[in-house]
């Protein structure tokens, strides 16, 4: 007993040590956001970013309830079985499959925000201060492209911005025609800056095919 009140009382007094710890801020008042920037930049590794991309495809196209369940189970390919009160989840997939979804659908508002960070991150690797090579910045704008078609396939528009806009601002809607033209004229510029033949990047053979689909 004794040792375990000499615990507690250790401990209390440590707390109230830690506690009375001076929490006062420092500023550094000549670090303009301009220097910051910049200090990103230099500390940016490139190449994991890019790799966020990449890694940041798996939720929304592998997981059964995003990208695969709004194009299968809207269609008559897929309905979803029911056992008893089991696999129903509240009827969240028969909305999907009888069209009666709203914005508020769980399914439906994930798949859009992971599919719109995936615009955005691809979108920041071509941040001009973070000098990306030739490929990178190709390889980046084939992804954004991707998923812009997603997007537009599913919502029928795409927000967009340019890379360093103002995030404060209302971004620019590319709707139908005009956001398959921007895609189009993407692919078209980093053609010859993709990679050929390596499989496990954005290549020259998946600009091809995602230009047919859109075609």
């Amino acid at each position: 007993m004794k040792f375990v009140l000499r615990f507690l009382v250790i401990g209390l007094l440590s707390v109230f040590f830690i506690g009375c710890t001076n929490l006062e801020e420092t500023f550094i008042e000549d670090f303009s956001s301009e220097e910051f920037q910049q200090f990103s930049a230099d500390n940016r590794d490139l190449s994991s970013l890019i790799n966020s991309v990449y890694s940041g495809l798996r939720l929304p196209f592998l997981d059964q309830t995003q990208v695969w369940a709004m194009q299968e189970h809207t269609s008559d390919e897929v309905m979803g079985p029911t056992r008893g009160p089991d696999w129903d989840d509240n009827g969240i997939w028969r909305v999907l499959h009888n069209h009666t979804w709203d914005a508020n659908h769980l399914f439906i508002r994930n798949t859009f925000r992971e599919l719109l960070g995936g615009v955005f991150n691809s979108t920041d690797v071509l941040q001009p201060e973070f000098n990306a090579t030739t490929e990178q910045a190709a390889e980046a704008r084939f992804l954004r492209a991707f998923i812009m078609a997603t997007v537009l396939d599913f919502w029928g528009q795409v927000p967009f911005r340019q890379p360093g806009e103002d995030l404060r601002e209302i971004p620019e809607i590319k709707k139908e025609g005009e956001a398959v033209d921007f895609i189009l004229q993407e692919l078209d510029e980093i053609f010859a800056d993709l990679p050929t033949g390596d499989a496990t990047v954005a290549n020259q053979d998946a600009a091809n095919a995602l230009r047919a689909k859109l075609y």
